[in-house]
């Protein structure tokens, strides 16, 4: 997609499920669930959506989805594979990692901004090594200082 100066490509990072109850909230299964089917644990079929920006000769991605170092038992929680697609989904616009000028996260649950880091001979690094990272302020306290209710979403 154009718009203006902007260039804009989508991909998907991966396939996972959640929790319907989770997803909708105070919305009434009654509701959602005639648009969206469960499985018997209650889960529904999610994707992870990221969307690479070509702007002013930079890259831009925003958000990272689940990415690949999430743990044995989260990989069980989100019934997903645990393998990122960002690599290929960039390779298909003809964007390396490294070629990331910037990383925009819309926020840091595990869904949106775990594929922000790799495995590297077994330590933890930032994926995108030459990208200048973002995300709000008042995310980034509440992440760092999460609360009994919001620890879970979050991958320290």
């Amino acid at each position: 997609m154009i718009f203006g100066d902007f260039e804009i490509f989508p991909l998907v990072e991966q396939k996972f499920k959640l929790d319907g109850g989770t997803m909708f909230g105070v919305v009434p299964k009654k509701i959602w669930g005639r648009l969206v089917p469960v499985d018997d644990d209650n889960l529904i079929d999610m994707q992870t959506n990221l969307f690479l920006i070509k702007a002013n000769g930079k890259n831009i991605l925003c958000d990272t989805g689940l990415g690949d170092c999430i743990t044995e038992q989260e990989r069980k929680i989100y019934g997903a594979p645990g393998k990122t697609g960002i690599e290929t989904g960039l390779e298909n616009y003809g964007v390396s990692p490294d070629n990331i000028d910037i990383v925009f996260l819309s926020h840091l649950h595990t869904d949106h901004a775990g594929g922000s880091i790799k495995n590297d001979n077994d330590r933890l690094v930032t994926r995108f090594k030459n990208a200048r990272y973002i995300v709000q302020k008042r995310e980034w306290d509440d992440a760092m200082n999460p609360n009994e209710r919001t620890a879970p979403v979050y991958i320290r």
